[in-house]
């Protein structure tokens, strides 16, 4: 297993009401080196945006599309990478989530494979905006 760096790559909020999928995605996120806080209520969510995470994964069940308007009204949090997880029951169900600022919707039952494939490019989208200033 790879060891995680000192400094993390990115941090990172994962706010889902269920725990064993918070394990899952959290395992996926360390393992990329990054440091995770988690929320699974609503509130728990609001309250931990103040730390200012660099991606935020979000399920549609806790407000992702308030969380997402939040995010990306605020000049402080805009840069922030949003993953938003939800039943998909057509591809058009994704649209207001993707309007509101998340960069994308990762269906469920979460593919763990599907969810670090667009993981890995939030990170390189946190990286990317690192080094352009």
């Amino acid at each position: 297993m790879d060891t995680p760096p000192s400094v993390p790559v990115a941090h990172v909020l994962i706010a889902n009401p269920v725990v064993n999928l918070r394990q899952g995605l959290r395992y996926v996120a360390r393992l990329l080196g990054c440091s995770v806080i988690e929320a699974g209520t609503r509130e728990e969510v609001h309250a931990q945006l103040v730390t200012t995470p660099d991606i935020v994964i979000v399920d549609a069940e806790l407000g992702a599309l308030d969380v997402c308007r939040q995010i990306k009204n605020d000049a402080l949090r805009s840069h922030t990478v949003i993953l938003v997880t939800t039943l998909l029951t057509t591809p058009e169900d994704a649209t207001p989530f993707l309007a509101a600022g998340a960069e994308a919707c990762i269906e469920r039952p979460i593919d763990m494979a599907v969810f670090r494939r667009a993981f890995e490019q939030a990170l390189e989208a946190v990286t990317a905006r690192r080094h352009q200033g």
